[in-house]
């Protein structure tokens, strides 16, 4: 429920930048115990940097599923990806980014603040990404 309530708020957001959101999510998603409030901020954090960093014209994913005894839950973009320098750093308190691509920039907290959350939750968040081929995080919590 709290994946699909995050996903319906940036439906504004997703038509005035000109992209695509996708909605993979199962009709069912697994339940997993936790803080609401906690998951949907890591939630709507991940989605809002997918808009924030997919140029016109690209695509957010939203899938989840379960896994053994893990819930999990991704959010994929098509937008200009990570080198691996960036990768290593990404969840680092006020880490924003090599300054000399061009991007919009936050402060740098919201993943360190969204790993700190998955963590507290004994679960884990990682990525996957390549330059101008987007990133995709992926939150896994136990079921």
């Amino acid at each position: 429920a709290i994946a699909k309530r995050t996903i319906m708020l940036f439906g504004p957001d997703v038509e005035k930048n000109g992209l695509k959101l996708v909605s993979d999510l199962p009709a069912e998603l697994p339940v997993t115990a936790g803080n609401e409030d906690a998951l949907a901020e890591v939630l709507t954090n991940l989605i809002e940097n997918a808009i924030k960093f997919t140029p016109t014209g690209g695509q957010v994913k939203v899938s989840g599923g379960k896994d053994g005894q893990k819930v999990w839950i991704q959010v994929a973009d098509t937008g200009m990806g990570l080198t691996v320098d960036e990768q290593v750093k990404l969840f680092q308190r006020f880490y924003r980014g090599d300054p000399s691509r061009p991007r919009p920039r936050g402060i740098g907290l919201g993943l360190a603040i969204s790993n700190e959350l998955v963590r507290l939750h004994h679960g884990r968040i990682s990525l996957s990404s390549e330059v101008n081929r987007g990133i995709t995080f992926r939150v896994e919590l136990p079921a």
